[in-house]
């Protein structure tokens, strides 16, 4: 007979706790995936707190001139589908590619710690940026292409990227608090070690060559824009758009402001990480198995059936259509 759609999603998750939640993913696989992750944050957990600190005792600087460096990253993600998407994925393995990128990415992270001359700083900073932050995304890339069923499967391997992002964190309180004559500046020596690291890991990758179809050679940003289009992929944006101005104090002040309050950054700072590794580790089992979307809307469908008697739901939710709900299930989450 006719199933609506919220009862083909409950029907979803109804069969897809039958399956195996992981599928069987190669142990070599797993191992070489997961440690891709986990050297792929832990430089940036190594130096991503510590930059306004360096900044300020290292450099000098007043908190004034602190924002250029800061727009760095911004510079280098908007920079990065264009490396990324359109040279990488269509011309070079992915692979080698990431390899070279953290090889380099170590020695400007080590010139970035002993320069002293605020002009010079900022240009290696970008530079250091603008090779990281495309190997995000590729190391996403790869990881969905070796795996089979990603939707279900890359939640258990993204977790270790934060599990290395708390590790650095961990490394630089032992190295500031344990190591004589430790400064800001050699967090960026022991960020430098973990991108080298990571350089080696990724000989090990699986091989990955770039697309040959012609379709798929075409300008990457060009094709991502077009999803602009859909609706719903327009708010995604926006919603993305607005959270990324609260991450920039989030990260780039965080660790001055607790610097100055005499709080333990680490410990601080590992509760937020913490929580992103439950969450990352609960999209291994999800409860559609196949989409994340139906995940979303089995929680919007639970949340209605929960306030559908409450007159302030049909208030908000104009005449009681389920779309409106949606918006406030994303007010919960943020």
């Amino acid at each position: 007979g006719y199933l609506s759609p919220l009862q083909q999603i409950e029907k979803t998750c109804g069969d897809s706790k039958k399956e195996d939640r992981f599928m069987q993913v190669p142990l070599g696989l797993r191992v070489r995936l997961s440690a891709l992750m986990f050297f792929e944050y832990a430089p940036w957990g190594a130096w991503m707190f510590y930059l306004g600190l360096h900044l300020g005792k290292i450099l000098d600087l007043p908190p004034a001139a602190w924002g250029k460096y800061f727009s760095c990253l911004a510079i280098a993600s908007l920079a990065a589908p264009w490396l990324a998407g359109q040279i990488a994925d269509r011309w070079v393995s992915t692979e080698k590619v990431l390899a070279f990128s953290h090889l380099l990415a170590s020695v400007l992270l080590l010139a970035f710690s002993v320069v002293r001359n605020a002009f010079a700083a900022f240009w290696i900073l970008l530079a250091y940026l603008m090779i990281y932050m495309p190997t995000i995304g590729l190391a996403n890339s790869l990881s969905f292409h070796h795996l089979s069923d990603p939707d279900r499967q890359f939640g258990s391997i993204r977790v270790f990227g934060s599990i290395g992002w708390i590790f650095a964190l961990c490394m630089d309180y032992l190295l500031l608090h344990f190591v004589p004559g430790a400064k800001e500046n050699h967090v960026f020596v022991l960020a430098a070690a973990f991108s080298f690291m990571a350089g080696v890991v990724c000989f090990f990758l699986p091989h990955t060559p770039p697309s040959k179809a012609p379709e798929e050679r075409k300008v990457a940003i060009k094709e991502a824009a077009k999803l602009l289009k859909l609706p719903h992929y327009a708010v995604f944006i926006l919603v993305i758009f607005l959270l990324t101005i609260f991450f920039q104090f989030y990260f780039n002040l965080n660790g001055t402001f607790l610097e100055e309050a005499r709080e333990c950054l680490v410990a601080k700072i590992a509760i937020g990480e913490g929580t992103e590794e439950f969450r990352l580790g609960a999209l291994g089992p999800s409860e559609s198995g196949t989409d994340p979307g139906k995940d979303i809307a089995l929680g919007n469908h639970q949340i209605y059936k929960l306030q559908e008697k409450d007159g302030w739901y049909r208030f908000l939710s104009r005449r009681g259509k389920p779309v409106r709900i949606t918006a406030l299930f994303y007010l919960c989450l943020l």
